[in-house]
């Protein structure tokens, strides 16, 4: 793993970031008055959550003040931390954070008070943040699940520590702190054969194991359905089921692969984006593929065919920077044979994940100590090959292609990726394209800052 110890300080152009904090027609303004995270009603209290929930549903909070869909959420009259119990809601209005000082306010993610990894913002709309810290935000993708013969599951990849900007979504930051977040990827599943149960994996979607299958399934189940997709709010592929229509269903936006079932051609389902590929079920002959990793997603593990000269089904491609599934066995001894291990999934920005059609704009920010880190592939059962482990790339950003992220007077300070290159565009801060000598023209819904 790389670690850049040094403090990197980084300027545009002589141009000025213009934040807007509120000032739109028919904004509002909500006041925050608790460091609580909940949700309760009527105690005159006010959260950080309720707040962002009476702006994305247009409700009234406890102060009497009513969402738009267009606010501004007023934190300058609280000091302290924030705890999260989870990732906050989808920011789907256009919303305005005020805080009173990076030094005075801190958001602290929910992985560090034994909550999700999920992250802390998902940003489907408009969110601009000013004055606090954002701390221990982990987003961790899923596990593929273990199985005890066939193809295992791929993990799916962890996007994002602090925040992740969807496709569409705008981030605008100006004076905040971003430290000990966390982007993880997902490890994949492992195959602990030969013998005993038959059934094969799901992947791992974003933020949700795979599940494990049941002790004593329903007839006709035989393989499990891929991890859900977190705040992505897409459901994992259906599980592959026995006989000649055993294929799995592929995973929605964030969801993981179902598992292959058992008889004919029993493939895996595919990761939706950033989940896992499910493992190929165990099958009599012509053993179909593991499912493939949606972006950043582990590949789900091969199996075996069973009879016509056991061919082994290969293991699933991982998606971009995710690790592939490891390929079944070839052998001429029935019931021998086992699958592969699921792909590691990749854990890509560890502080911001910007997707494609996202955007994000930076002014006088702090990094520091945020970390990517790659997820392990699972391992082979027996003569089953092990999946391959994702990738950790871009300690602090993450930018997809045909993504946008400007920025201005940027301290970076021991951030870390553990497949950190060592160009301008892959190290240990970034992955991709970052523009530092661009003037911000507060344009959030059009053709960009």
């Amino acid at each position: 793993m790389h670690t850049h110890h040094r403090s990197l300080r980084l300027k545009a152009l002589p141009a000025f970031l213009f934040l807007a904090l509120g000032g739109n027609a028919g904004a509002a303004t909500l006041t925050v008055n608790s460091l609580a995270d909940n949700t309760t009603g009527g105690d005159g209290l006010v959260s950080l959550r309720e707040a962002i929930l009476a702006s994305v549903n247009h409700s009234t909070t406890d102060l009497g003040q009513t969402g738009t869909g267009n606010d501004t959420i007023d934190l300058t009259g609280v000091s302290g931390t924030i705890a999260l119990n989870s990732v906050l809601p989808s920011i789907a209005s256009r919303i305005s954070i005020a805080g009173p000082g990076e030094a005075l306010l801190t958001i602290q993610g929910s992985s560090a008070n034994a909550g999700g990894n999920d992250g802390i913002f998902f940003i489907s709309d408009v969110l601009v943040v000013s004055k606090v810290t954002l701390v221990g935000g982990t987003s961790q993708g899923g596990a593929g699940t273990s199985v005890q013969r066939d193809g295992a599951g791929g993990g799916a990849a962890g996007m994002g520590g602090a925040v992740l900007v969807n496709t569409g979504g705008r981030f605008v930051a100006d004076y905040v702190t971003f430290t000990g977040n966390r982007a993880i990827g997902g490890a994949g599943g492992s195959t602990n054969g030969p013998y005993g149960s038959f059934y094969a994996g799901g992947g791992g979607g974003f933020g949700e194991d795979a599940p494990v299958m049941s002790s004593s399934p329903a007839y006709g189940v035989r393989a499990t359905r891929g991890g859900n997709g977190g705040p992505f709010g897409n459901t994992g592929g259906s599980p592959g089921t026995v006989g000649n229509t055993g294929y799995a269903g592929d995973g929605g936006d964030g969801g993981g692969g179902g598992g292959g079932g058992t008889g004919i051609a029993t493939r895996g389902g595919n990761g939706g984006f950033a989940g896992g590929g499910g493992g190929a079920g165990w099958a009599h002959c012509g053993a179909g593929p593991a499912g493939a990793g949606g972006f950043g997603g582990g590949g789900g593990g091969g199996t075996l065919c069973n009879s016509d000269g056991y061919a082994k089904a290969v293991g699933g491609f991982g998606g971009s920077f995710g690790g592939s599934g490891g390929d079944g066995s070839g052998t001429a001894s029935p019931n021998s044979g086992t699958g592969g291990g699921g792909g590691g999934g990749a854990g890509l920005g560890g502080a911001l994940f910007v997707r494609t059609g996202g955007k994000a704009s930076l002014a006088n920010c702090t990094f520091s100590s945020n970390q990517a880190q790659r997820g392990l592939g699972g391992s082979g059962g027996g003569n089953g090959i092990a999946g391959s482990n994702g990738q950790g790339k871009g300690g602090v950003f993450f930018i997809m292609n045909g993504a946008t992220l400007f920025a201005t007077d940027l301290t970076l300070s021991g951030n870390s990726a553990s497949d950190a290159g060592s160009t301008a565009t892959d190290n240990a801060n970034f992955y991709g394209n970052l523009i530092t000598d661009a003037i911000f023209h507060n344009d959030l819904d059009g053709d960009g800052f």
